[in-house]
C-alpha cells in the first residue's frame, strides 16, 4: 500500500507539472486509492482469520470429541484413615519415549504438608498434573484415601483446592474472581482472604469485594494477584490444597504469615506445596528434593540439610546459611 501511494504521488506530480492533470484530480485519486486499498487489506485479513479459526475449531472439536473414560469408583467410600496421597513407583512420559518422572514413591497422611523442591524441569508440576488426573501414569499407581485415583468419578476433583503456577484472574469484581462461579457468601470469602493474607490490601479498596479487577489482574500487583488466587482455593475448604509455586511473588514476611495461617487454620487439610523458594516449604512434614524427574532425597528440612547436597546448595544460595521464619 505504501509503495502504491508513492507511485500515485510521483505519477500525479509528473502529470500535474506536465499539464496533463489537475491537482484536485490527483488528490481525489489518491483518496480513492487509499479507500480501495484498505478495503482489500480488510478482506485479506478476513481470509487469514478464517483459516486460523478453522484450524482452531478443528483442535477444539478434537478435544470435545475425545471419548470419556468411564470410571466405576464411588467418591463417598474413601477412608480418611488411609494415607491422603500415595505414589507407588509412578513413571510418566509426555512423548512416550524418555520418562519425565520415573519411579516416584511417597506417602502423605491426612493433614500433613508435602513440600516439593528442585531445579526447573525436574518434574515438580508433572506430579501435580498426575495427581489431578490430567495425565495417566504409564507405570505405577496413585492412590488418594486408599483408592486408585483412576477409580473415582468426576466428584474426585472436588477434593482439591488448587493454585496453578500460571493461574489467572479475569475481568470482573474481586468477589467474583474468588467465587469462580460458585455460591459462597461474603463472610466465607472474607475469611478465606484473611487466611490468604489478602485482607490488608482489600480493606484499602474503596468498593471492597465489589472492586473491579482488570483482565489478567493488570490493576493489582503480582503478590496481590497470588493472594486472590490462594483465597479462591481456600474458600471451598478443600480436603487437599495444592499450591504450585503460588507464593513466589510474596515477600518473606507475608509468605511466613501465610504458612502460619495454613498450619493453624487448616490443620485437617493435606497440603502439597511446590516451591522454588526454600522458605515456603521449611516446616513441611515431608520434603521431596527432585532432579531430572526423580526423587533425589526425601526428609524434613533438618534431615535434608545434613545429607542432601542439592538441598544444601539451594539453601545456601537463597538463605546464605541463615533462615528467619
Amino acid at each position: 500500500m505504501n509503495l502504491g501511494m508513492v507511485l500515485v504521488i510521483l505519477v500525479g506530480a509528473y502529470r500535474v507539472s506536465s499539464g496533463y492533470s489537475e491537482a484536485g484530480k490527483i488528490i481525489a485519486f489518491a483518496s480513492y486509492f487509499t479507500i480501495i486499498s484498505n478495503a482489500m487489506m480488510a478482506v485479506s485479513r478476513i481470509f487469514v482469520m478464517f483459516s486460523k479459526g478453522l484450524a482452531s475449531s478443528r483442535r477444539i472439536l478434537e478435544v470435545i470429541d475425545t471419548p470419556y473414560e468411564e470410571t466405576h469408583g464411588d467418591f463417598d467410600t474413601y477412608d480418611r484413615l488411609q494415607p491422603a496421597i500415595e505414589f507407588d513407583a509412578v513413571s510418566f512420559s509426555y512423548l512416550g519415549n524418555k520418562d519425565n518422572v520415573a519411579d516416584i514413591s511417597f506417602t502423605i497422611n491426612k493433614g500433613e504438608t508435602l513440600g516439593i523442591i528442585g531445579p526447573t524441569g525436574s518434574g515438580k508440576s508433572t506430579l501435580i498434573q498426575l495427581l489431578l488426573r490430567l495425565y495417566k501414569p504409564q507405570k505405577g499407581t496413585i492412590s488418594v484415601y486408599g483408592h486408585d485415583i483412576q477409580t473415582y468419578d468426576a466428584q474426585y476433583n472436588q477434593l482439591f483446592g488448587l493454585v496453578h503456577q500460571h493461574d489467572f484472574v479475569f475481568q470482573s469484581t474481586l468477589g467474583e474472581n474468588i467465587r469462580f462461579g460458585r455460591s459462597f457468601d461474603d463472610a466465607a470469602i472474607l475469611e478465606a482472604m484473611k487466611n490468604a493474607q489478602a485482607s490488608e490490601f482489600v480493606s484499602r479498596l474503596p468498593k471492597g469485594l465489589e472492586a473491579p479487577i482488570a483482565s489478567k489482574g493488570t490493576n493489582v500487583s503480582g503478590g496481590q494477584r497470588q493472594r486472590i488466587l490462594i483465597s479462591r482455593a481456600l474458600v471451598s475448604s478443600p480436603d487437599i490444597l495444592i499450591l504450585d509455586d503460588s507464593s513466589s511473588a510474596l515477600d518473606y514476611q507475608t509468605d511466613a504469615k501465610l504458612r502460619n495461617a495454613l498450619k493453624t487454620q487448616y490443620r485437617g487439610v493435606t497440603k502439597v506445596m511446590v516451591a522454588q523458594r526454600i522458605a515456603s516449604i521449611l516446616n513441611a512434614d515431608t520434603i521431596l528434593v527432585m532432579k531430572d524427574g526423580r526423587i533425589l532425597d526425601v526428609g524434613t528440612h533438618e534431615t535434608l540439610l545434613k545429607r542432601c547436597d542439592l538441598y544444601n546448595e539451594i539453601y545456601d544460595t537463597q538463605m546464605g546459611g541463615m533462615i528467619d521464619d
